[in-house]
């Protein structure tokens, strides 16, 4: 349809309206005869009449049998073609009736013969009102949309027709089109020597085909377009391309923004120390995608994890973790909720790892479970190191509580946060005395407190440094004191950690 209207176009630009409506008269309605001699089509005549009406007589011999629309051939065929009918002729009732024998003779054109036309009305007027609104509808299509119809001569690549688009779309005049070698000077360079390449090749094929380029506009702004190219062939190969020109820009410009955020997020996820992964709720979790960060973690490559191809995600969870995982999982997504889950997972080279995962049911406008998606990460250093603090801790708290010498911990302030039972019973005071107790309280000379924590803060220790302490009762004693600065994360001191001795001599005096 879109080939049939450029093609009319076309036409405008080489006939006068005269032919032209002629032209469509002739391309429509149902003609049951058109021209006869003798009962048989004469070429000789149609020659004739094909020079009167510069029509190809290939085209007149197979209209032949066919019957034409009465009013097209009465308002535009030249004079000396008419046949002769009446007004009464015209408008009679009867769709077929038989309006006129023949065209007189037409002795000036030296053509021979008689020509029987039938004529309906109501087909005329109803052929007519279809090629009006067909007319209509490509005139509305093809100018108003983002197409530019185009017309060029493939021998010298020179633009013989543009559609009015194009001074929209790209900022120049329709008369700078038809000049020598516009339409390559004005592809982008980037794109000139592929596109004159690709195009002689294409139209040497005498194929349709279509490309995708840059042109600068008249504003020096890049415009994207899709070129669509009909070949039409001549006894001697293409003799002309007809075809469109559409405008792709915001398109493109689409398409760089979504493969920017494909660039950018593959980016992210490839520096994760994780994997990101899509997965079916079955349980195998089969993964239909997975990002890169897949081979550190398992072992295996995205496209050996993705559908279950080498060994199936679920098939590496540790066994005695498989049922939680999964029970976790499902109560999860019966709740629409986010899950969290620590578990073990054994990998291909039979490494055994403590992951952490987070993820979400994905669920279609209807309810129904699409996909699982989230992220799974190592977190093997953690858990050892958790399990090694775990392990330190028990065995301070074994030597904190069971040593015969005096522990305890302060703040900074010396405020007492803890203490072992060695030192309650060594000064007199039950648990809930001495938490909270000012250790300033057990010095019987305080300002050797204030020497000692000025030593310990430059030093960041001191052992068996000599104080004299008192009890709970007042009576004093001598004992030696080593002791630590305790850090926060950031490196300042938060308190200190002190061991009391007594003296042997005071031992021995006990």
């Amino acid at each position: 349809m879109i080939n049939d209207y450029l093609a009319k176009k076309m036409e405008e630009r080489k006939l006068n309206q005269t032919e032209l409506a002629l032209q469509v008269g002739l391309s429509i309605g149902t003609i049951s005869k058109w021209l006869r001699r003798n009962e048989t089509p004469d070429l000789l005549s149609c020659l004739k009449l094909a020079a009167c009406l510069r029509e190809d007589p290939v085209v007149l011999l197979e209209m032949v049998g066919r019957q034409h629309d009465a009013e097209l051939v009465r308002k535009f065929m030249p004079e000396s073609l008419r046949p002769r009918v009446s007004e009464d002729d015209l408008y009679e009732s009867t769709e077929h009736r038989k309006l006129h024998r023949g065209l007189q003779r037409l002795l000036e054109h030296g053509m021979e013969g008689e020509m029987d036309v039938h004529f309906g009305m109501k087909l005329m007027k109803r052929s007519l009102d279809a090629l009006l609104e067909k007319e209509n509808f490509f005139r509305h299509f093809v100018e108003k949309v983002k197409l530019i119809p185009w017309e060029m001569d493939p021998a010298r690549w020179r633009v013989t027709y543009i559609g009015p688009q194009a001074e929209r779309i790209l900022g120049y005049p329709k008369e700078e089109w038809y000049q020598e070698n516009f339409w390559i000077e004005h592809i982008h360079s980037a794109d000139r020597d592929w596109v004159v390449r690709y195009c002689i090749e294409s139209t040497t094929k005498g194929t349709e085909y279509d490309f995708e380029y840059r042109m600068i506009a008249s504003d020096h702004h890049v415009v994207w377009l899709r070129n669509i190219v009909h070949v039409v062939l001549g006894v001697q190969g293409a003799k002309q391309l007809r075809g469109f020109m559409l405008d792709i820009t915001e398109k493109k410009k689409m398409e760089e923004t979504i493969a920017e955020s494909q660039r950018t997020l593959s980016t992210l996820m490839s520096n994760l120390p994780g994997m990101a992964y899509r997965c079916r709720n079955d349980r195998n979790w089969t993964m239909e995608f997975v990002s890169d960060g897949c081979y550190e973690l398992t072992g295996l490559r995205p496209s050996e994890l993705c559908g279950s191809r080498h060994t199936s995600f679920g098939q590496l969870i540790h066994g005695d973790d498989r049922e939680r995982v999964w029970n976790n999982v499902q109560g999860a997504l019966k709740e629409n909720n986010y899950f969290q889950l620590e578990y073990r997972l054994m990998t291909v080279n039979g490494e055994l790892k403590w992951v952490w995962e987070q993820g979400r049911g994905v669920f279609s406008s209807d309810g129904y479970l699409v996909a699982i998606e989230g992220f799974i990460t190592d977190i093997t250093k953690r858990i050892r190191m958790e399990q090694a603090l775990k392990e330190s801790d028990e065995r301070y708290r074994w030597l904190f509580e069971d040593s015969t010498d005096a522990f305890y911990v302060s703040s900074r302030e010396g405020k007492i946060i803890d203490a072992n039972s060695s030192m309650m019973e060594l000064f007199g005071y039950c648990k809930e005395e001495i938490i909270g107790l000012d250790s300033l309280r057990l010095y019987a000379e305080p300002e050797q407190r204030s020497h000692l924590q000025i030593e310990l803060e430059q030093q960041g220790y001191v052992r068996d440094y000599e104080v004299r302490l008192k009890r709970r009762d007042e009576r004093e004693f001598n004992c030696l004191l080593t002791s630590n600065v305790r850090r926060a994360e950031d490196g300042h001191i938060s308190g200190y950690l002190a061991i009391i001795r007594k003296k042997r001599s005071e031992r021995s005096n006990r």
